[in-house]
């Protein structure tokens, strides 16, 4: 969907904003999410799909271990509030209750947003 191959470029902020707070092993896996995403989202193969889930748990995992090294302060409550929006836009997405395509690829593009904006609040 071209939608969401376009969405998958905002992660290319979180890639630039990591590189520039020294964040490098953040930074490689925020970029290998950036291309797996657009690529996926492209292809829609299921080999595609597999890379790229691997690319959202790298991320996931690494930004998890970020988060609970070094967020302190309010941000951490944002950034809590992002992973609970995020799962439950994930879990809106897939019910069968959504007929439409067209909504979940909205649903799925906004998803991408905000668990952008949550990796942007780990990092500072």
């Amino acid at each position: 969907m071209i939608c969401n191959s376009i969405s998958g470029l905002v992660f290319a902020s979180n890639t630039i904003l990591l590189w520039l707070y020294g964040y490098q092993t953040y930074a490689a896996f925020m970029f290998i999410l950036t291309i797996t995403s657009v690529w996926n989202h492209c292809v829609e193969t299921k080999i595609s799909a597999i890379i790229n889930k691997i690319a959202v748990y790298l991320v996931v995992f690494y930004g998890g271990y970020h988060f609970f090294k070094n967020t302190y302060n309010i941000l951490r409550k944002a950034a809590i509030i992002t992973l609970f929006i995020t799962s439950g836009l994930i879990y809106y997405a897939v019910l069968p209750q959504i007929s439409s395509p067209i909504i979940a690829v909205q649903i799925h593009g906004l998803m991408h947003f905000i668990a952008s904006i949550g990796h942007h609040l780990i990092a500072y």
